[in-house]
């Protein structure tokens, strides 16, 4: 058994995987979603794009920040547009969000 430090505290590794570890730790749900949006939105910098990602990923508070945010990640003539919206209205509450008030959805397609 290994044991190694991770935020200042130790760490026992030894029966459980690497996929295990990100599924306790948390990570495992952001790791898949960064890479599907990075190979969907196929940005000019890469790296730039992930740590943008997990930057908004610490500090996002609100479904609406991070609906916003999916939509501005491509252009509207990109393929990855569509999805990126379909994403934006699912992380607003799917169907429910079209009621919840006009105006901000309104600005977030504009």
């Amino acid at each position: 058994m290994r044991i190694t430090t991770w935020g200042g505290e130790p760490q026992r590794t030894s029966s459980f995987d690497g996929e295990e570890y990100l599924d306790r730790c948390g990570v495992a749900p952001y790791m898949r979603d960064a890479l599907a949006l990075l190979l969907e939105n196929r940005p000019a910098e890469p790296i730039g794009f992930l740590v943008q990602y997990f930057h908004a990923a610490l500090s996002e508070s609100t479904a609406l920040t991070r609906a916003l945010r999916l939509i501005r990640l491509a252009p509207r003539s990109h393929t990855a547009f569509k999805d990126n919206l379909v994403a934006a209205f699912a992380a607003l509450g799917g169907q429910q969000a079209a009621v919840i008030n006009h105006d901000p959805l309104k600005t977030l397609i504009q």
